[in-house]
C-alpha cells in the first residue's frame, strides 16, 4: 500500500524533460514531506501488520474454537450466521468471542506502539 502511495505521488509530478533527474529531485524535495493522505495511508498499513503479528503473537492465549470464530468472522469476514452453523454455536458466542480476540490485539499494539515511542 505504501509502495503503491509513493508510486501515485511519483505520476502526478509532470515530467521536466529538459531538467533529466535533477528536475525530478528538485521536484520531490519540493512536495511537502507529510502529505496527510499518504501519512495516513502509511500509518494505517503499520498497524494493520502490527494487529496481524499481534493476533499471531496472541493465538495461544484463546482455544482453538475462539480463534477459529475470530478468524473467519474478522479476518476472512465471513458471515456471522454462516460461521455459527459451521462450528455449531450462537451469533452471540460469535461476536462474544470476537470481541474478546480483538481487546486483546488492541492491548498488545497498544503496547507496542508505546515501546516503539
Amino acid at each position: 500500500m505504501t509502495r503503491n502511495a509513493i508510486i501515485d505521488g511519483l505520476r502526478k509530478i509532470k515530467p521536466d524533460i529538459a531538467g533529466g533527474d535533477r528536475g525530478l529531485v528538485q521536484q520531490l524535495s519540493r512536495r511537502h514531506a507529510s502529505d496527510e493522505t499518504t501519512h495516513r495511508e502509511i500509518q494505517q498499513e503499520q498497524k494493520q501488520q502490527l494487529s496481524y503479528r499481534m493476533a499471531e503473537n496472541i493465538r495461544s492465549e484463546f482455544g482453538e474454537t475462539k480463534w477459529l470464530t475470530f478468524r473467519h468472522s474478522s479476518i476472512e469476514l465471513a458471515n456471522v450466521a454462516d460461521v455459527a452453523d459451521q462450528l455449531k454455536c450462537s451469533a452471540g458466542s460469535i461476536y462474544a468471542a470476537r470481541s474478546q480476540v480483538m481487546r486483546r490485539i488492541r492491548q498488545g499494539v497498544s503496547e507496542l506502539e508505546a515501546d516503539l515511542g
